[in-house]
């Protein structure tokens, strides 16, 4: 048993219950382990979120303790000016030492600490991993957009070095990242794999692919350009308009600043009333839109991971998604799952006609894409980060 400091940016909210779930899932791993977890979620004044209860989010809180402070933290679209990073880190370090102080002086020690944010929790290591005195790791989500605007500062790269060597080790979801970190001035070979996971439910709803009926198509993300739902669009409409393949629906969940944009593309595509945008869900919700389905397809071209297609996976739908990014990391085209080029309709649309009439190829990926789920638990997550840490 080991009591874990876990520093996030991440966590449900009431107005977005399902961003940062994940979080919640590998907290709760750690418990499983055994260990005691501090997780702290700092709120910027003035930017305070409603972060959802333990209690709502059936975590057990005597073994988990939620700290959200209050940061003094300039607006994003000033962060990457060096003055305003600087103070942000400067205050994230203390605001997180802090923290420290207080567990301590409720006579608990930490064993370990784990960082989920480069920019700032990373960055300010050197204030608060000397007043941690336990070994500390890192791990890098996405891409950071404020980090990606270009040639970084030097005094900001030099920051962000500063905090690497602060901890034991440091660990990516994704190899996509390594693009996103070289690009900004980092050493790419510092950093380890380390995969995201996913719950596996015991039991879910199986689909026979050779029964006749409309395929039911699900994508499941936020609703951005690099997601490439507007990719999915057009290759389905391809499917209808040129070989006349209509007996589809795609069911796209999520919100986001394109909906209007991706509404009025499938209108003029004229396959309209083969799509239903049903907006955000809750988890129940988007959990149970998996078993609802037949196929999960997100050719998004900048996913870091992709957790939804490991969701799918895990509930025996096969997935099609992007290579030379995230579910490249662990979907072997043609065996659990498809992966296609990035921004290609046309070649979607000949991967999805070549599901469509192989409903037996279709039963075979399904099958393997559990089993690969089944391998990539947030148990085996957790426990990667735990040896990391020398528990």
């Amino acid at each position: 048993m080991a009591n874990l400091l876990v520093i996030s940016g991440y966590w449900p909210t009431e107005e977005d219950p399902i961003s940062g779930i994940f979080i919640v899932e590998q907290i709760r791993a750690f418990t499983e382990l055994g260990h005691n977890v501090w997780v702290m979620v700092g709120q910027a004044f003035g930017r305070r979120r409603r972060l959802l209860s333990l209690e709502d989010l059936g975590l057990d809180s005597a073994s988990v303790k939620l700290l959200s402070p209050l940061f003094i933290r300039a607006p994003e679209r000033l962060s990457h000016l060096p003055f305003f990073f600087r103070a942000n880190v400067r205050n994230t370090g203390r605001f997180i030492a802090d923290a420290i102080h207080r567990i301590r002086d409720a006579g608990v020690e930490l064993d370990g600490a784990l960082a989920q944010d480069l920019r700032y929790a990373i960055a300010s290591a050197p204030i608060w991993s000397p007043v941690l005195k336990a070994p500390a790791v890192g791990l890098v989500h996405g891409v950071d957009p404020v980090l990606d605007k270009g040639t970084l500062d030097q005094s900001i790269l030099s920051a962000l070095k500063d905090g690497l060597k602060e901890l034991s080790a440091v660990g990516i979801v994704g190899m996509f990242l390594t693009r996103h970190l070289s690009g900004i001035g980092l050493d790419a070979s510092q950093f380890q794999l380390v995969l995201n996971g996913t719950e596996v439910p015991a039991n879910y709803r199986s689909c026979n692919y050779a029964t006749a009926g409309p395929k039911r198509i699900l994508s499941v993300s936020r609703l951005c350009a690099w997601k490439g739902v507007d990719d999915t669009l057009r290759a389905l409409a391809l499917l209808k308009n040129d070989l006349g393949l209509a007996d589809w629906e795609l069911c796209i969940v999520g919100v986001g600043e394109e909906r209007t944009a991706l509404e009025l593309l499938a209108k003029q595509l004229g396959i309209v009333k083969n799509v239903r945008f049903v907006g955000r869900l809750d988890r129940s919700g988007t959990l149970a839109a998996f078993e609802q389905c037949d196929l999960f397809c997100l050719p998004s071209w900048a996913e870091p991971f992709g957790i939804v297609y490991l969701e799918a996976m895990a509930r025996g739908r096969p997935v099609i998604g992007c290579d030379n990014c995230g579910p490249a990391d662990f979907v072997v085209s043609g065996r659990d799952g498809i992966l296609v080029p990035p921004k290609d309709p046309a070649t979607l649309s000949k991967a999805l006609r070549m599901l469509w009439d192989n409903p037996e190829s279709l039963s075979e990926i399904a099958a393997e894409g559990r089993r690969t789920a089944e391998k990539l638990t947030w148990k085996r997550n957790a426990l990667q980060i735990s040896k990391l840490l020398g528990f």
